[in-house]
């Protein structure tokens, strides 16, 4: 398994970002033949969902339980930034997250979003690590890109 780290910044504020990346529902949006199952009931620590990627018979679900659940603060002067990881529990994929949203030096806010994925089981691994490295970089940082222009998109219409 091999770690990746993206980082972003945003014009959009820290609440905002956070709303956006924890809409986990809303994830299927961003990426591609996915759909979103998720726990009934608010995030937290013990909550999960599964995106299933594929086309008709042949897909998998991605299950994920949360690890960590550290919303932001409020806005202005003392404002704290967010933080959530999670484990991914289920049959086809191995690894975690940790997504780290931060109040941004001058305004807006700073992202880290940390991944490590790969596939069950573990002799599979070594033949498959470098094609999952490179798709799941692809794939988390386009679904980034689009989750924080839409946090921008929703700050410059609230600014309107």
């Amino acid at each position: 398994m091999t770690a990746f780290s993206l980082h972003r910044t945003s014009p959009a504020s820290p609440a905002e970002v956070w709303d956006v990346l924890t809409d986990f529902a809303g994830h299927e949006r961003w990426i591609p033949l996915t759909t979103m199952r998720v726990d009934p009931g608010e995030p937290r620590v013990g909550w999960g969902w599964a995106g299933v990627s594929g086309i008709g018979p042949l897909g998998f679900a991605d299950a994920m339980v949360l690890t960590r659940w550290e919303p932001p603060t409020a806005e202005g002067e003392g404002a704290a930034g967010g933080r959530f990881a999670l484990l991914k529990v289920g049959r086809v994929l191995d690894g975690w997250a940790d997504v780290r949203v931060e109040p941004a030096p001058g305004g807006g806010a700073a992202v880290t979003w940390t991944e490590d994925i790969s596939l069950r089981p573990r002799p599979l691994r070594r033949v498959s690590q470098p094609v999952v490295d490179r798709a799941a970089r692809a794939m988390f940082a386009s679904a980034l890109d689009a989750m924080l222009e839409e946090a921008a998109r929703r700050t410059a219409g609230t600014a309107a």
